[in-house]
């Protein structure tokens, strides 16, 4: 409250899941991270880096499951959120989109991270179109083996 939050989107793009499926699938990144912050490293690092802006910043809360439980609703990229009882109003959050990033790891677990365009160089519509998450009713699940 009082806190300014800044909202991410991670999208595996070749990854088609159900809604039990991503809520599987934020467990196990929530889970694999947390592990991972318990060794020397990156994830370590980053890990401190979160926590020192804010306390709050476990990578549960970083990760939140509010998308994947509950009556969260779903929004369109570049829409506002509505403020729930009793204001129930439009926050007037800043849509401006920022940029896309491909994280990727190499060796050594190095972090590559590459920049593949900035807010400007696309229009609102390609920002819905990349920002769309949707598949239609009848897309293929991606096959996996449960962690």
């Amino acid at each position: 409250r009082g806190v300014k939050k800044t909202s991410l989107r991670l999208v595996w793009p070749g990854l088609v899941v159900d809604a039990d499926r991503a809520a599987r699938l934020r467990d196990l990144l929530v889970h694999r991270l947390t592990n991972a912050a318990a060794e020397d490293g990156a994830i370590k690092g980053l890990e401190g880096r979160l926590k020192a802006l804010s306390p709050a910043n476990a990578w549960y809360s970083v990760f939140g499951d509010a998308a994947y439980a509950g009556r969260s609703a779903v929004r369109m990229p570049l829409s506002d959120r509505v403020a729930p009882l009793p204001l129930r109003a439009p926050e007037r959050r800043p849509l401006v989109p920022v940029g896309v990033l491909r994280f990727s790891f190499g060796g050594e677990g190095k972090l590559k991270v590459e920049w593949l365009c900035r807010g400007p160089e696309l229009e609102g519509q390609e920002w819905i179109k990349i920002g769309c998450l949707r598949q239609s009713a009848d897309a293929q699940l991606t096959e996996w083996s449960v962690p």
